[in-house]
């Protein structure tokens, strides 16, 4: 479990390129951006890691579509909400998923990236296999991205057969079942107030 908690925090982070032409490229040299991040010296000490989060935390801004990801997340739920509720509901989102993976980013000790190859899913979507040398195991990873505006953006990772969009689909699911918007934005929002263990 921790294996892929921290597979999946990796992913989450990775910064944006220019459209380069194809979902490979632009995946490959934003792996390799990140590892440059992450194992820079200059954010070693307890400092450097607050300079480090903040650099992160914009570059994810850049390469997901956190739109996208949010309304799938949410699934066919998303038309209850309003408009004020769906934005609220984006920037909650995306401070729970820097809080639940963040430490696990910065945790990063070296593990390589092996970049497998591009299918296309349609005239506007693609899959990126790749995998992660974890201890000797290799750990299979997906990025699954949309075309939009000429640029590439990724809108659900799967780590080892599990999609992070479906796994937070299914919770959100079983709360907007028996309850309105609301109810999910104050849960998210204790959840994010709450003390890190």
């Amino acid at each position: 479990m921790k294996q892929i908690i921290l597979t999946i925090a990796l992913i989450l982070i990775l910064p944006h390129a220019l459209f380069a032409g194809g979902a490979m490229d632009h995946v490959q040299a934003n792996v390799n951006n990140v590892l440059t991040i992450l194992s820079d010296p200059q954010y070693k000490s307890e400092e450097g890691k607050k300079r480090q989060q903040e650099k992160l935390v914009q570059a994810g801004e850049q390469l997901f579509d956190f739109d996208e990801v949010t309304r799938r997340s949410v699934g066919n739920y998303w038309k209850d909400f309003s408009r004020e509720q769906k934005i609220e509901f984006r920037d909650l989102f995306s401070k729970l998923l820097q809080k639940i993976y963040m430490d696990k980013i910065q945790s990063y000790d070296g593990e390589k990236v092996i970049f497998d190859k591009e299918i296309p899913l349609s005239s506007t979507k693609t899959k990126v296999s790749t995998h992660i040398l974890w201890k000797g195991k290799e750990v299979p990873l997906d990025y699954m991205l949309r075309v939009e505006d000429n640029a590439w953006k990724v809108y659900d990772v799967i780590v080892e057969g599990v999609s992070l969009v479906k796994n937070y689909r299914s919770q959100f699911r079983s709360i907007l079942s028996k309850n309105p918007p609301s109810v999910l934005l104050e849960q998210v929002r204790t959840k994010i107030e709450q003390p890190t263990t």
